[in-house]
């Protein structure tokens, strides 16, 4: 998702969807498989590694990449109990933000759109139980 993206959650269950999107990344495979990739093309080993530059690894996992992890990770979050409902809810705030910026590609809209369009549909099919309401988000 990105940095900052805690300022703009409202809810515990917005934060268990961004987690649940991460730790699918791990799940799938796509952090293992880019690590590989890197390191064969900055020709480092695992022993080498420290060398690694870091800015393979800012871009997203492509537009698969991230549309797997949103299934999977809003499945794992709604196990735990917590409402799908907050990512789409989180990821319409980055529209609001994106409509709100002059230079924010059309691309970045419609790629929100589809992920919001699929996790309406894997929230529509999921036999997990619908929390009543959101738990609030208690920061200090």
């Amino acid at each position: 998702m990105g940095a900052g993206i805690l300022a703009y959650m409202d809810s515990e269950d917005q934060l268990a969807m961004v987690l649940g999107h991460e730790i699918e990344h791990i799940d799938l495979n796509q952090c293992r498989e880019r690590l590989a990739k890197t390191l064969d093309e900055q020709h480092l080993t695992p022993a080498t590694a420290t060398k690694m530059k870091v800015d393979p690894f800012l871009p997203g996992y492509g537009r698969e990449g991230e549309l797997a992890a949103d299934r999977e990770g809003v499945k794992l979050a709604m196990q735990a109990g917590y409402s799908g409902e907050s990512a789409t809810r989180l990821l319409q705030t980055y529209i609001i933000l994106g409509d709100n910026m002059p230079n924010s590609p059309k691309e970045a809209k419609e790629s929100l759109e589809r992920r919001i369009a699929q996790l309406r549909r894997v929230i529509a099919e999921s036999k997990f139980p619908k929390p009543e309401k959101e738990k609030p988000l208690a920061l200090p």
